[in-house]
């Protein structure tokens, strides 16, 4: 990213499926995205499925709400997180695999496991 992006509350198609997985470096350089919404029965998030060699690294999120089966502010599944961080962001996932790595980051979040949409877990992370 060469500046901080505003999303202002739109609803987001995360980057990324799993037939169509990111591959390769996301490097946010500094730079923030905020005020998303990715909500849907997939892998949710500002980057929802990549290639297992895949890196995102240098970004933040703010503001972002998340819902999905896999879910997450910045990674919803597979590849790895390097010194990115995730503040006021509430994410709800209905599984809680995870096959993501996450190295050097710092979270402040509201995040929900669900199983029949009743909440079985949930975390407040600071």
């Amino acid at each position: 990213l060469t500046a901080d992006i505003d999303l202002s509350e739109r609803i987001w198609t995360p980057i990324g499926t799993k037939d169509n997985p990111f591959h390769g470096t996301f490097d946010g350089n500094g730079h923030t995205i905020s005020n998303f919404v990715a909500i849907g029965s997939g892998s949710q998030g500002l980057i929802g499925y990549t290639s297992s060699d895949a890196t995102i690294k240098n970004l933040g999120v703010i503001n972002a709400t998340v819902k999905g089966w896999n879910a997450g502010a910045i990674l919803a599944f597979s590849g790895t997180v390097e010194n990115c961080y995730a503040i006021n962001c509430t994410i709800t996932a209905y599984t809680s695999s995870s096959y993501s790595t996450l190295e050097d980051c710092i979270e402040a979040l509201k995040l929900q496991f669900l199983h029949s949409s009743r909440i079985l877990k949930e975390f407040l992370m600071q």
